[in-house]
């Protein structure tokens, strides 16, 4: 059974912009949607990512955060994600995709000084 990620893209200044939204339909998802304390050091979520298979990809947090991936103190991929400030990713866009190697746990650092709510959520297609 297909899930549907509607992905949108948009800027605007002023009465100028555009707005789009894709859907992208995969087979599986994944998420993490957790509320971290300030002062929370590498919270691990064991939730895994086959790189290879990713179609979308949201990472998302309430405050600055960062998120490292695969190992806390040797970090495969390392985001300071700001406050409110998305990464929203999609293939076929011609855009890299930010995540370079499959992800088996992801590490989350809030010192932001308030708690913070952190998200991801990724698809994938189908298992070839």
């Amino acid at each position: 059974m297909a899930i549907t990620h509607a992905v949108t893209f948009g800027l605007l200044e002023g009465s100028t912009g555009v707005s789009t939204t894709t859907n992208v339909d995969v087979d599986a998802s994944v998420k993490i949607d957790d509320t971290l304390a300030t002062g929370t050091t590498n919270r691990e979520y064991l939730v895994p990512v086959d790189m290879e298979r990713m179609k979308t990809l949201l990472l998302h947090s309430t405050k600055d955060v960062t998120v490292k991936t695969n190992n806390a103190g040797t970090p495969d991929d390392t985001f300071d994600l700001k406050a409110n400030t998305p990464i929203v990713w999609r293939s076929g866009v011609g855009v890299t995709n930010p995540i370079t190697v499959d992800v088996t746990s992801w590490f989350v650092t809030n010192a932001s000084g308030d708690d913070a709510r952190f998200r991801m959520i990724a698809g994938f297609e189908p298992t070839p």
